[in-house]
């Protein structure tokens, strides 16, 4: 009798941390070595030539379109997640482009990326990874991690881009969750400078 005993609480223990695991279970999330992956491909694009429907193509989630006029969109978004508010697996993309005082053309490329992790440690390798696919530094992204919310700031590669970048991890009662959004501009040139 002690011995089903002591077996009913093992296994009620045993459902109960299975459970809470569940609790971050990212059901209907992207895997997030998935969503690192497309963020390095995205960020290595040609920021001139790349257009929503390419990104939507290439990210791991449906990205529903929003914010159209006449069939063109400038964001796209996808909500796997969210209980109580909380946002456990977001994604969204918008991309802009106006003409500047010069008469050149600005561009803008905005991921913001909201994402779970199960532990304090698990949200920084996540947080870490993302910002390393986005192009940071490495000195930069090693000091992701010592505080919750940091931000950074760099130029491209290709002439007049900058990116910017914030990352905020915040602790919830049993997960954390990873706030992550890169801009990346690229400032046209005046059309006497494009020669």
């Amino acid at each position: 009798m002690r011995h089903q005993l002591w077996l009913g609480i093992a296994m009620a223990l045993a459902t109960s941390a299975i459970n809470r695991t569940e609790d971050v279970d990212l059901k209907g999330c992207a895997n997030a070595t998935s969503i690192t992956a497309t963020v390095a491909k995205v960020e290595t694009a040609d920021l001139k030539g790349i257009s929503l429907n390419q990104v939507q193509a290439m990210w791991p989630t449906r990205l529903e379109a929003s914010d159209c006029v006449v069939e063109k969109c400038r964001s796209a978004s996808y909500q796997g997640r969210v209980i109580d508010g909380h946002c456990l697996c977001c994604e969204k993309i918008d991309i802009d482009q106006s003409l500047n005082s010069d008469g050149g053309i600005d561009k803008s490329l905005v991921l913001t990326i909201y994402h779970t992790a199960s532990n304090e440690k698990e949200a920084i390798k996540l947080a870490k990874a993302l910002a390393k696919a986005a192009g940071l530094h490495d000195n930069d992204v090693s000091s992701i991690g010592h505080e919750l919310d940091q931000s950074f700031e760099w130029e491209g590669t290709r002439k007049a881009e900058v990116y910017l970048l914030s990352v905020k991890m915040e602790k919830h009662e049993t997960y954390w969750t990873v706030y992550f959004r890169v801009d990346r501009h690229l400032l046209g040139s005046s059309p006497s400078n494009s020669g």
